[in-house]
């Protein structure tokens, strides 16, 4: 086999050479991965603008507007800086007889919302009548009323302040609410401690079309909920309760009690389920244990309604049934069977605490009722319209805070990894979140509620489907390091061969010229 000529070795290990040099930054750019360009000068333009200001309730455009209406004073009556609502004589009499009469308050509220209801988010009418002082009244629509004499409806000022802070609902930010989203699974479980010895059933269906479904399509707009229940059985208590011989029933504190979900092993949440979730438990206690009440031991008394709250998952209801008080009570034989199903009038009771529990979670406060203001309870629906109101402005902001914090950390990610993949359709959802912002801030500069949580709500669905993107999830992407750290060992060794190749070809060939010379 015949040996290559000198020329020939030089011009393959400068081939070699070429090779590597040329194919180098494609090797290089396929073991990369795609990576579109984010708007992230818009990010942070709209991060700063919102983010950084402290974005809270009181900087929100959407606002609430009283208007004052006069009931039987003087036409010359105005009070001063109040936009005034002026009717007709014939509907100030209609309004000052409905006032006065000493009808349920019920019937009061509805009458006041035919004559002189508002059907406007965020504007409120204040009906000043002439008349004794009287407290607050607000009603379960869009309206107020209050009694104030000729020589103090000036007062009416302080009134409208008093109004102004109390249907923004500032104070509901204290108590514990869950999480702001845009759909809710609601579990209510069942749970018979003993069902050897109290076996109780409910008719679930029946109570969620007559309590839930009214409140649940009242909040409709804000979010989308999902109800479903089921019974357990054999229930764990996390402290054995001490029997009280002065009250008669068995005593569990309340600190103990906050650990009922680790004693026992129930599965709540559905896996299938990624939303979410509210739990609403109903623990029947055995027969052995009754009446069993809620100790709170801060106060030495009974907690109100037996019933607690856990912050961010849900609330828990001890309910002892009417069969085991006449039991306890001596009533009924101690080998009475309990096996029923639950009275209409247990029915109520227990979906009512429900009901309130869940006002507390989703940022309602459980009672606005003081010495100075009465708030008619909504019967019907559980939920009044000026506190739907009140949900929208704070959960716009809520969302469009979430929204911009989603885009800020998914734009910083991309920068810390310029790596990562980043397809298309994350550009595009980033985008379409930005215009959903934008949309609701012409929305709000209208004051249309509804516009502003329509476009809201999309905004910040957009930015968790950009951040949650399945291609950004799997991070699939070849860091420098690792690059490195996989091909140099491999081709190292042939680089090296090659350069030492070529360094020692052009030392042959500048022999070669030396000697012909």
């Amino acid at each position: 086999m015949k040996s290559l000529t000198q020329s020939k070795r030089f011009w393959v290990a400068i081939s070699m050479a070429i090779f590597i040099i040329c194919n180098a930054p494609i090797w290089w750019n396929t073991t990369g991965a795609y990576q579109t360009n984010l708007p992230h000068e818009k990010i942070e333009n709209a991060a700063d603008q919102y983010l950084e200001t402290g974005m809270d309730i009181s900087t929100c455009s959407l606002s609430l507007k009283i208007r004052v209406l006069l009931v039987g004073f003087s036409e010359e009556t105005t009070i001063y800086g109040q936009n005034i609502l002026t009717i007709s004589p014939e509907k100030q009499s209609a309004v000052s007889n409905v006032i006065n009469n000493n009808v349920a308050i019920q019937q009061v509220d509805d009458e006041l919302n035919s004559l002189v209801g508002s059907n406007a988010r965020g504007l409120y009418h204040l009906i000043v009548n002439n008349g004794p002082v009287s407290r607050l009244h607000i009603g379960k629509y869009r309206h107020l009323w209050v009694n104030l004499p000729q020589d103090r409806v000036q007062e009416a000022v302080g009134v409208v302040q008093f109004a102004y802070q109390t249907l923004s609902l500032n104070s509901i930010m204290q108590q514990p609410q869950v999480k702001t989203a845009l759909d809710y699974r609601l579990t209510f479980s069942l749970l018979n401690q003993d069902p050897t010895t109290n076996l109780i059933q409910w008719d679930f269906p029946s109570l969620e079309k007559r309590f839930l479904n009214p409140i649940l399509n009242k909040l409709k707009p804000l979010a989308e909920f999902k109800v479903d229940s089921q019974v357990l059985h054999y229930g764990n208590l996390p402290a054995k309760p001490v029997y009280n011989t002065n009250s008669n029933r068995y005593e569990i504190n309340a600190e103990d009690m906050q650990y009922l979900l680790n004693a026992n092993d129930f599965q709540f949440d559905s896996p299938a389920y990624n939303g979410t979730s509210l739990q609403f438990l109903l623990l029947l206690p055995s027969r052995s244990i009754s009446p069993l009440h809620i100790l709170d031991y801060k106060q030495q008394g009974p907690v109100q309604q037996n019933a607690f709250i856990v912050p961010r998952w849900g609330a828990v209801y001890v309910y002892n049934t009417v069969k085991t008080l006449q039991i306890a009570q001596g009533q009924e034989g101690k080998d009475a069977a309990t096996h029923s199903s639950m009275t209409k009038s247990e029915d109520l009771n227990i979906m009512q605490v429900f009901i309130e529990q869940f006002r507390v979670l989703i940022g309602l406060p459980s009672s606005t009722d003081n010495e100075d203001v009465t708030v008619v309870p909504c019967t019907l629906d559980g939920v009044a319209e000026w506190e739907v109101d009140a949900l929208i402005r704070i959960r716009t902001i809520n969302h469009l805070t979430s929204a911009l914090h989603s885009l800020r950390t998914l734009s910083k990610l991309v920068h810390q990894m310029p790596n990562v993949m980043v397809m298309e359709d994350v550009a595009e959802l980033c985008d379409k979140s930005l215009a959903n912002i934008e949309k609701s801030n012409v929305y709000c500069e209208r004051n249309d509620y509804d516009g502003v949580l329509v476009y809201a709500k999309q905004a910040v669905s957009d930015s968790e489907h950009a951040f949650f993107h399945p291609s950004m999830l799997s991070l699939l992407y070849f860091p420098d390091s690792q690059k490195l750290a996989v091909y140099l060992p491999l081709v190292l060794p042939v680089t090296f061969t090659v350069l030492m190749a070529i360094v020692r070809e052009v030392k042959l060939l500048r022999m070669k010229k030396k000697k012909n010379q």
